[in-house]
Protein backbone atom coordinates (compact mmCIF):
# COMPACT_ATOMS: atom_id res chain seq x y z
CA UNK A 1 0.00 0.00 0.00
CA UNK A 2 1.29 3.66 -0.61
CA UNK A 3 1.04 6.75 0.54
CA UNK A 4 -1.27 9.34 -0.96
CA UNK A 5 0.71 12.39 -2.61
CA UNK A 6 -0.76 15.20 -4.61
CA UNK A 7 -1.80 13.10 -7.87
CA UNK A 8 -4.00 11.12 -6.17
CA UNK A 9 -6.49 13.26 -4.65
CA UNK A 10 -8.70 16.26 -5.94
CA UNK A 11 -11.15 18.37 -5.43
CA UNK A 12 -14.50 19.99 -6.96
CA UNK A 13 -17.37 22.30 -5.49
CA UNK A 14 -20.72 23.45 -6.90
CA UNK A 15 -21.91 27.14 -5.83
CA UNK A 16 -25.93 26.44 -5.59
CA UNK A 17 -27.07 29.68 -6.05
CA UNK A 18 -24.31 30.33 -9.47
CA UNK A 19 -24.93 26.66 -10.41
CA UNK A 20 -21.40 26.60 -11.23
CA UNK A 21 -18.48 24.24 -10.55
CA UNK A 22 -15.08 24.66 -9.74
CA UNK A 23 -12.46 22.01 -9.46
CA UNK A 24 -8.76 21.91 -8.00
CA UNK A 25 -5.71 21.98 -10.99
CA UNK A 26 -5.60 18.28 -9.90
CA UNK A 27 -8.67 17.40 -11.98
CA UNK A 28 -8.22 19.75 -14.73
CA UNK A 29 -4.93 18.01 -15.21
CA UNK A 30 -7.07 14.33 -14.60
CA UNK A 31 -10.14 15.67 -17.27
CA UNK A 32 -6.99 17.72 -19.73
CA UNK A 33 -9.45 21.10 -18.96
CA UNK A 34 -7.91 24.25 -21.11
CA UNK A 35 -10.11 26.53 -19.75
CA UNK A 36 -7.97 26.76 -15.83
CA UNK A 37 -9.61 28.08 -12.56
CA UNK A 38 -12.87 28.78 -14.76
CA UNK A 39 -16.13 27.63 -13.18
CA UNK A 40 -18.09 25.13 -15.49
CA UNK A 41 -21.71 23.62 -15.62
CA UNK A 42 -22.24 20.84 -12.58
CA UNK A 43 -22.69 18.60 -15.60
CA UNK A 44 -19.37 19.04 -16.52
CA UNK A 45 -17.79 15.61 -14.48
CA UNK A 46 -20.79 13.51 -15.55
CA UNK A 47 -19.10 13.70 -19.13
CA UNK A 48 -15.63 12.30 -17.55
CA UNK A 49 -17.94 9.34 -15.60
CA UNK A 50 -17.57 5.70 -17.64
CA UNK A 51 -21.04 5.18 -18.84
CA UNK A 52 -21.73 1.55 -17.35
CA UNK A 53 -21.21 4.17 -13.94
CA UNK A 54 -23.41 7.39 -14.87
CA UNK A 55 -26.98 6.09 -13.08
CA UNK A 56 -25.07 5.15 -10.18
CA UNK A 57 -23.42 8.72 -10.19
CA UNK A 58 -26.42 10.59 -10.86
CA UNK A 59 -27.85 8.96 -7.91
CA UNK A 60 -24.78 9.72 -6.10
CA UNK A 61 -25.30 13.35 -6.98
CA UNK A 62 -29.20 13.70 -6.38
CA UNK A 63 -28.69 12.22 -2.68
CA UNK A 64 -25.89 15.72 -2.15
CA UNK A 65 -28.35 17.85 -3.74
CA UNK A 66 -30.98 16.72 -1.33
CA UNK A 67 -28.57 17.28 1.45
CA UNK A 68 -26.97 13.93 2.44
CA UNK A 69 -23.76 12.79 3.20
CA UNK A 70 -22.26 10.05 0.81
CA UNK A 71 -19.74 8.27 -1.42
CA UNK A 72 -19.67 6.80 -4.32
CA UNK A 73 -16.56 4.74 -6.20
CA UNK A 74 -16.86 4.64 -10.18
CA UNK A 75 -14.79 4.83 -13.28
CA UNK A 76 -13.59 8.23 -14.54
CA UNK A 77 -12.85 7.97 -18.38
CA UNK A 78 -10.33 10.47 -19.01
CA UNK A 79 -8.38 12.18 -22.60
CA UNK A 80 -6.37 9.25 -23.52
CA UNK A 81 -8.55 6.65 -23.23
CA UNK A 82 -7.42 5.70 -19.73
CA UNK A 83 -9.95 4.47 -17.32
CA UNK A 84 -9.39 5.92 -13.33
CA UNK A 85 -11.34 4.21 -10.79
CA UNK A 86 -12.21 6.56 -7.92
CA UNK A 87 -13.63 7.94 -4.22
CA UNK A 88 -15.70 10.73 -4.74
CA UNK A 89 -16.71 11.93 -0.76
CA UNK A 90 -19.13 14.52 -0.63
CA UNK A 91 -20.38 16.81 1.33
CA UNK A 92 -23.30 18.97 0.98
CA UNK A 93 -23.23 22.90 2.88
CA UNK A 94 -25.93 24.69 4.36
CA UNK A 95 -27.14 27.86 4.76
CA UNK A 96 -28.77 29.69 7.09
CA UNK A 97 -32.28 28.53 6.33
CA UNK A 98 -31.05 25.25 6.39
CA UNK A 99 -30.87 24.80 2.68
CA UNK A 100 -27.77 23.21 0.34
CA UNK A 101 -25.96 26.20 -0.71
CA UNK A 102 -22.80 24.54 -2.14
CA UNK A 103 -21.84 20.75 -2.06
CA UNK A 104 -17.89 19.82 -1.85
CA UNK A 105 -16.39 16.88 -2.82
CA UNK A 106 -12.83 15.12 -2.78
CA UNK A 107 -11.95 12.65 -5.19
CA UNK A 108 -9.24 9.70 -4.30
CA UNK A 109 -7.73 7.48 -7.13
CA UNK A 110 -7.66 3.96 -5.81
Amino acid sequence: MHSLGDKDMTSWSIDMEANLLTMSNVLENWVDCSDHALPHNPNFLREYVYSEDLERFDAYIDKLYSGHLCNLEYRMQLPAKALKWVQSIGTPVFNQEHKVCRIDSVIIDI
